[in-house]
């Protein structure tokens, strides 16, 4: 048995561009620890957590929890960069946070320390299946964090409210970073026979790419 505490986590921002709760002078960050669940973390999955953050049964009824309600508003009223759908914000990512989590002697407000400028570090959508133990380890080590699906880049799936650019290279731009390729290649590791015919072609490329690159 192990007990997996919950958290909630979304990108700082500017007080005045954010309804989120309020660490300091900004708004977001990582929240005091929120709930606990008592689990069997050998066979717990992450479907597991969270049919126990959202639902709880009562007098034979199933019900949205008080804590779901709140992450709900969290995720409603969050920046959304991404443009993520309106149906889709109800949505939510799992991951941790290195140096957040660890027995705190029941102080739920203490935190060891972590660096501030990090972000979280999710879980696969196809891990939730698995047994929490298989995939986190020693809960004691880390407290299990609720990311808003709007503060998840879609294109490589970080943490973040940048929107993702795509990177286009100048020809020249592109031929330098050849020059440094080519330049950086290991001729030992092709045998003798050949090494001299690498060599000459390695010569010839890194010659015609530096001409563009200096034209």
């Amino acid at each position: 048995m192990g007990r997996v505490w919950i958290r909630l986590y979304t990108v700082p921002t500017l007080v005045t561009n954010t309804h989120a709760f309020i660490v300091g002078s900004e708004s977001g960050g990582l929240s005091e620890r929120l709930a606990s669940f008592l689990i069997n973390d050998e066979i717990t999955t992450f479907r597991d957590i969270r049919q126990m953050i959202e639902t709880s049964n009562e007098g034979g009824m199933n019900r949205r929890t008080m804590l779901f309600q709140e992450l709900h508003h969290v995720m409603m009223t969050s920046s959304n960069p991404h443009a993520y759908k309106k149906t889709q914000l109800h949505e939510y990512r799992f991951g941790v946070l290195s140096g957040v989590g660890g027995i705190e002697e029941g102080d739920r407000n203490v935190t060891r320390d972590y660096d501030k400028t990090a972000v979280p570090s999710l879980f696969s959508l196809e891990l939730e299946e698995e047994p929490i133990a298989q995939i986190m380890g020693n809960l004691l080590e880390y407290d299990l964090l609720v990311v808003p699906i709007s503060q998840v880049r879609p294109k490589d799936e970080l943490v973040s409210i940048n929107v993702y650019e795509e990177v286009v290279l100048t020809e020249k731009e592109q031929a330098k970073q050849d020059v440094e390729a080519i330049n950086s290649i290991n001729l030992e590791k092709y045998n003798s026979g050949a090494l001299a015919e690498v060599n000459a072609e390695a010569k010839q490329n890194r010659n015609e790419l530096f001409k563009e690159v200096l034209t």
